[in-house]
């Protein structure tokens, strides 16, 4: 999109490489011209023409310089290298051959338009007064002194083919100038048109994940209320069944045996860890304890499966990134251990980059095709990722394992 950095260093390096194609062929043109009219010069023993052409030699070289600033960007400072250098051969033809006054103001539109292709408003500005100030300049010259004379001393042909050489060259730089200013707005249209439809798609999916996210939202709530209902609620409804009835038989005379009462702390201690482990599936302790990585290590200790979790104990993240961030890191661990195989070897790895969190997990396992359809946990982790932000990207292959990346912009932050 034309708002992304990205895009907008690409339409500047596009309009950079044209600006550079039209020196070219400008330096090009100038080197044509300046032999065939040297030739002339030579010829017909005009020392003039002469002057002209190495005037015009020089001025083309210097105008070769403004690829500099071009290069780095700064196409202001190279509009006004190649104006001014123009600007300057124009004057010192028109002092020398006030005949060639008509071609010479033609070539002063040249900047002003190759200018109106590449600058903003404000840059462009100096250009346009410089160049009516430049015309004045032309007029007063070219009709207040002779010159030296020199179309009195050769044949009307020679003139007249002189002055269509120059006409014909300005036009030839005139008309590629046109063509990229219409380039340009091509360009620029066609990058409005893709901002267009990728600001369309990015809208149709930001509701179709919020959408997701209510119904994974609903589905989780509903979740808990079952394993709450058919779980813990019902060891404790049991437990408060059994406390009663003890207690019934303690008042009657005849109070529970150590075995009862054991059942009961069992019992009582199962409700407990069960109660606990939802605890943990809706926001787990240690994550506002002692942070990202520590939970991490947590909720896939004692699972039969090689999963290694590397990265520094403090991140100082907020508590909504860290939840997300933990929640993203699971669901990938899970699915690995779902489908990677029984054999495969997981690694978690935390860190932050360039003003980023980044979590990577990968595993050595059997793979899958990408180009598929995404599962359920790709688009849950997608969605979580997206809603802090960031961008989730997930690299397998058949037999070649899977790497799921996922970054987290941390505001406000900077890395050393």
């Amino acid at each position: 999109m034309p708002n992304t950095p990205s895009e907008r260093d690409r339409i500047q390096a596009d309009a950079v490489d044209r600006f550079l194609k039209l020196l070219r062929t400008e330096y090009l043109s100038m080197m044509v011209a300046t032999v065939f009219f040297a030739a002339i010069g030579i010829w017909l023993r005009l020392g003039g023409m002469l002057a002209i052409c190495a005037f015009g030699f020089v001025s083309g070289t210097i105008r070769q310089y403004a690829r500099v600033p071009a290069r780095r960007g700064d196409l202001r400072t190279a509009m006004l290298i190649f104006a001014t250098s123009l600007w300057a051969t124009s004057t010192f033809i028109t002092l020398i051959l006030p005949l060639a006054l008509p071609v010479m103001i033609f070539n002063l539109i040249n900047p002003v338009l190759i200018g109106a292709t590449y600058l903003d408003d404000d840059d462009h500005r100096p250009l346009v007064l410089g160049g009516v100030v430049m015309a004045g300049v032309l007029a007063v010259v070219g009709f207040a002194q002779p010159g030296l004379g020199m179309e009195e001393g050769v044949d009307e042909w020679i003139v007249v083919g002189t002055s269509v050489g120059f006409l014909a060259g300005y036009t030839y730089l005139f008309t590629a100038a046109v063509r990229d200013a219409n380039r340009t707005r091509v360009a620029t249209l066609d990058a409005a048109l893709d901002a267009n439809d990728a600001l369309e798609s990015a809208r149709d999916e930001l509701a179709a994940s919020r959408r997701r996210v209510v119904v994974a939202a609903d589905a989780e709530r509903g979740r808990i209320e079952r394993d709450l209902h058919d779980g813990a609620q019902q060891r404790l409804v049991s437990l408060a069944l059994q406390l009663r009835l003890a207690g019934q038989l303690a008042a009657a005379g005849a109070p529970p045996d150590a075995e009862a009462l054991d059942e009961l702390r069992t019992q009582a201690d199962d409700a407990l860890a069960e109660l606990r482990d939802l605890a943990r599936g809706i926001h787990p302790p240690m994550l506002a304890e002692r942070g990202l990585v520590a939970a991490l290590r947590s909720a896939v200790r004692g699972t039969d499966r090689a999963i290694t979790v590397s990265g520094p104990d403090e991140l100082d993240l907020e508590p909504q990134l860290a939840a997300g961030a933990y929640f993203v890191a699971l669901e990938a661990v899970q699915n690995a251990t779902k489908h990677a195989g029984s054999s495969a070897a997981i690694d978690v790895t935390v860190g932050r980059a360039a003003g980023e969190l980044v979590i990577t997990v990968a595993d050595d396992g059997v793979g899958f095709d990408t180009g598929g359809p995404a599962s359920r946990g790709m688009v849950n982790m997608s969605d979580r990722t997206g809603a802090l932000g960031g961008t989730l990207t997930v690299t397998s292959a058949p037999g070649a394992g899977t790497s799921v990346l996922a970054t987290f912009p941390l505001a406000g932050t900077s890395d050393p």
